[in-house]
Order: structure tokens, then C-alpha cells, then sequence
């Protein structure tokens, strides 16, 4: 098949399908790229949700607290210190394990 004169071997009618199928690629690229990113993002946030859930949980049962007041403590607890609830939430986790394994090593 020619090309005609004064167009160059770009214009070829399968240079512009097999432009097209490119750009169809990077299209479908972009947005399972996006995707991907929602997904990864959807996975911290529950991550961050469970910690604080789990601490929310300890403090209902160590401090007989209700859920609402457990959540709120938590969340002033963030305020005073001008930390993330999800890190607060990690520090009581993680004190709950200390006391934890220091009540085993003891008992």
C-alpha cells in the first residue's frame, strides 16, 4: 500500500490505529493506576479504623467506659498532645500490651 505524495509515513491509516490503541492504553493504564490508589487508600483508612477500634475496645473494658466515652477520651487525649487519633489509639494498644506481658511475667 503507498503512501500518497506529501504525507508523511505518520499519516498512514495504520499509524493512526495503532495511535489510537496507545492512547486507549494509557487511558486504561491511568485510571487503573487511580484505581489502585483508592484501593491502597481504602486499605489505610480501615487499617487506621481497626487500631482505633481496638483501643476504643480496651478502654471500654479496663476503664468501664462506654463506647462514646471511650472515643471521646480518645480524642481529647489526640487534641491535648496535637497527635492523630490513629496514633493515639497505637500508644493505648501498645500500653495495654506492656501490662499485658508485665502481668504474665509476673503472675
Amino acid at each position: 500500500q503507498a503512501v500518497a505524495l506529501g504525507s508523511s509515513p505518520a499519516d498512514a491509516p495504520g499509524s493512526q490505529i495503532s495511535r489510537s490503541i496507545l492512547d486507549i492504553l494509557h487511558a486504561q493504564t491511568l485510571r487503573l493506576q487511580a484505581m489502585n490508589d483508592e484501593i491502597e487508600s481504602a486499605r489505610h483508612a480501615l487499617s487506621k479504623r481497626k487500631i482505633i477500634e481496638r483501643a476504643k475496645g480496651e478502654l471500654m473494658d479496663k476503664q468501664n467506659l462506654n463506647e462514646e466515652d471511650a472515643y471521646r477520651l480518645m480524642q481529647q487525649k489526640a487534641m491535648e498532645g496535637g497527635a492523630k487519633l490513629v496514633d493515639v489509639a497505637r500508644l493505648i494498644l501498645e500500653r495495654a500490651q506492656a501490662d499485658s506481658e508485665s502481668s504474665v511475667q509476673s503472675g
